[in-house]
């Protein structure tokens, strides 16, 4: 019990650790994609 409970709280840990990294240029170029095209849909529909 004691070893499954070490190995959940590392395991949180990596996943902690894994989702503050900073974005891949990759990732970065998908979400700016992704960010400008909502963008230019809301252009639309404000005022």
């Amino acid at each position: 019990a004691l070893i499954k409970r070490k190995k959940q709280a590392l395991a949180e840990k990596l996943a902690k650790e894994r989702r503050n990294m900073p974005m891949t240029q990759a990732q970065q170029r998908t979400y700016m994609r992704q960010f400008v095209k909502n963008q230019s849909c809301a252009v639309y529909y404000t005022g």
